[in-house]
């Protein structure tokens, strides 16, 4: 059985907030090549799914990991990056399920197997494209629903519906970086 870790996870945001203080935009970029989901606050997140678990010589080790989900919600990040599945695979894997994933959204409207990142060069493209996996409740540019097994170029900025209620930023680095720096701008996108 593949076993996930943290790093498959979303993110609390606050340790990028914190490393960001302490770095310069060109540092923060050096350390965080890749871009990242920033998700509106919410409280779609299903606390049974935000769960680390690892294959050690006894078997699995399955702990939970400390989200507080209250009433008003909780803003997340991800790091759009490969973290477990096939490097053979075309593009970064995005979806509810624990296994083969390299991007987990803990959400039950986003479906197991729900899109796939693709970089800049991994099929011609000259631009990050996402690609709808056939999701049962669809991937949103936008306000617009996108085709399934199209790729789609996406912009520095832009927002993404997933499933059809969970809104995430696409941030390139320098992007999120500012933003972590303008507190009045992060909460305008994350308190929606």
């Amino acid at each position: 059985m593949t076993s996930f870790s943290r790093e498959s996870l979303p993110h609390d945001i606050q340790g990028y907030m914190n490393e960001s203080e302490s770095s310069s935009m060109q540092e923060f970029e050096q350390k965080r090549p890749y871009p990242f989901l920033l998700y509106a606050r919410s409280q779609l997140w299903d606390p049974t799914l935000l769960v680390s678990k690892q294959s050690g010589g006894m078997g699995e080790e399955t702990r939970l990991v400390n989200y507080n989900i209250d009433s008003g919600g909780v803003t997340f990040l991800s790091p759009i990056r490969k973290t477990q599945s096939d490097d053979r695979l075309a593009g970064i894997l995005l979806g509810r399920g624990t296994t083969g994933n390299d991007v987990v959204v803990p959400v039950s409207s986003v479906s197991n197997k729900h899109a796939r990142f693709l970089p800049p060069g991994a099929s011609g493209n000259t631009a990050w494209n996402i690609v709808d996996l056939d999701s049962r409740n669809g991937t949103f540019l936008g306000e617009d629903r996108i085709q399934a097994q199209l790729p789609v170029d996406l912009e520095d900025g832009c927002y993404l519906r997933l499933g059809g209620n969970l809104i995430a930023w696409f941030l390139y680095p320098g992007r999120l970086w500012q933003l972590l720096h303008q507190p009045e701008e992060l909460s305008r996108l994350t308190d929606l």
